[in-house]
């Protein structure tokens, strides 16, 4: 969504090869950033996930089937958050960066909209 978003505001500011650049960059930070975000998690966290006895409702176990937080084995549940704790931690670092990055962009649109 924030990709075509910055393609469109793009495109209509300054042209279509600048509005195709900004997408191509906005992928390949998405890339190196998750990759580096992984690595980083993955310093605190196991990639073999943690045994833990939750309690068995079916209501919450549909909600925790859905988060991908765990995996059912047939003797244990296993928590594992190390992707989902990436991207959390990805996307709260991406928000913060491309609000400063693409604040000019932003700024423009707002004062030619004027």
């Amino acid at each position: 969504m924030f990709a075509v978003y910055v393609f469109v505001k793009t495109y209509q500011l300054e042209g279509i090869v600048q509005a195709f650049l900004n997408v191509v960059f906005i992928i390949i930070i998405f890339s190196v950033g998750w990759t580096i975000s992984d690595l980083i998690v993955g310093f605190f966290i196991s990639a073999e996930g943690y045994k833990v006895t939750l309690p068995t409702t079916k209501l919450i176990m549909i909600l925790l089937k859905i988060s991908g937080f765990i995996r059912i084995t047939q003797d244990a549940i296993i928590v594992m958050p190390r992707d989902s704790l990436s991207l959390l931690g990805l996307s709260i670092m991406e928000y913060f960066f491309y609000k400063f990055l693409f604040k000019e962009t932003l700024f423009l649109s707002e004062k030619v909209a004027s």
